[in-house]
């Protein structure tokens, strides 16, 4: 399930675009408690033509996208990415979300609807926000050529 898919066509070679993830993606294992990411964007796994990465959270963010990326090196190199939430806060908003409308069922009352669709929109809002930066740093750093698709 996404929610977020971007196609831009760049100027870099797909070994230019491995090197550059790898500059900006910390690949290592994580640590447990102590996160030092600092001269890194994303952490996560890059293999020669596909990476799933994540952006480094700064402060308390649960809104950032789980990044799918997709290397076509077919005439021009295109990367694919794919963003969607983490599936943690999928499931944490379904069980609220059905929890809420399980209790709107059995007693009506607008002030459950209405802090629903706030946490539904805060949620939605927050998570775009957050592909914003993501496609932000796409665009700056691999030398893009053409956007192709933006959803």
């Amino acid at each position: 399930m996404y929610f977020n898919k971007l196609e831009i066509e760049t100027t870099l070679s797909r070994n230019e675009i491995i090197d550059k993830l790898n500059q900006l993606t910390f690949t290592s294992k994580l640590p447990y408690f102590k996160f030092n990411f600092t001269d890194k964007l994303f952490y996560g796994k890059i293999s020669n033509d596909s990476f799933i990465i994540s952006s480094v959270v700064k402060g308390k963010n649960s809104f950032v996208p789980i990044i799918i990326g997709e290397i076509i090196n077919e005439g021009s190199t295109k990367i694919v990415l794919k963003m969607r939430l983490h599936y943690g806060n999928i499931i944490l908003i379904s069980f609220l979300t059905s929890f809420i409308l399980f209790t709107e069922y059995q007693n009506f009352d607008l002030a459950r609807l209405i802090f629903l669709f706030a946490i539904l929109g805060m949620t939605i809002y927050n998570y775009k926000v957050e592909c914003k930066k993501v496609k932000k740093i796409f665009y700056e750093n691999f030398g893009i050529n053409k956007v192709i698709t933006n959803h």
